[in-house]
């Protein structure tokens, strides 16, 4: 009495192991997956700065008063001796003056050159940092779909996964041990025929004061 005489241990062991298999997988998949960073907000204050920084010294520039007029170099004094004595000298001063004025106009246009080419390269650099942000944000939503396609590969294959371990939960119910409920000694084992892959077996045990047994 109690020893079995019927059992598929191959046949269970290999679901079992199966199950282990699926349960291992679906483990796996159910790691969270590492989220994408978020992205900061753009920034150009650097740049702006920049920008504002060289208007104002442009500003500064054109808001200077401009040189005045060189007087006319030529006059004549009535004296001649007077004449011949001063105006040469005048004339020097004057031809000074003009040189000064010369120069402080070059350089008021040479620094208003070169703020002019700061000033574009400063609105360069701003289109650059404003263009490079707008990639981000673009590569940043490319990564969110990723994810997101990602989650829901997850989910399925989980899904299919469970579906998978609870028709092999199934299989292993079907699949139970026959164990003798009397004590004495298989006479006879008969086979009853097969359906699908279930076959049906009459075991015959002889045993004291007792009618023969039928077990499937």
């Amino acid at each position: 009495m109690g020893q079995i005489i019927s059992d598929r241990t191959e046949e269970r062991q290999s679901l079992e192991a199966q199950k282990e298999q699926i349960e291992i997988s679906i483990k796996q998949l159910s790691t969270p997956l590492s989220q994408v960073a978020e992205l900061p907000s753009g920034n150009f204050s650097i740049q702006e700065a920049a920008i504002a920084r060289i208007k104002s010294e442009m500003e500064l520039i054109d808001s200077k008063p401009s040189l005045p007029a060189t007087p006319a170099p030529f006059f004549r004094f009535k004296d001649e001796k007077l004449r011949n004595l001063l105006e040469a000298e005048k004339i020097n001063k004057i031809a000074d003056g003009i040189r000064i004025e010369a120069s402080e106009r070059a350089k008021v246009s040479e620094a208003k050159a070169k703020l002019a080419l700061e000033l574009n390269q400063a609105i360069a650099a701003l289109e650059k940092a404003q263009s490079d942000h707008q990639h981000q944000q673009y590569q940043h939503s490319l990564n969110l779909i990723r994810q997101q396609s990602e989650m829901q590969r997850q989910q399925y294959q989980v899904a299919s996964l469970v579906a998978q371990k609870q028709e092999i939960e199934s299989k292993l119910r079907e699949i139970t041990q026959i164990k003798s409920p009397v004590s004495g000694k298989v006479r006879r084992i008969k086979n009853l025929g097969q359906k699908d892959r279930q076959i049906s077996l009459e075991v015959v045990i002889d045993v004291r004061q007792t009618d023969p047994i039928q077990s499937n």
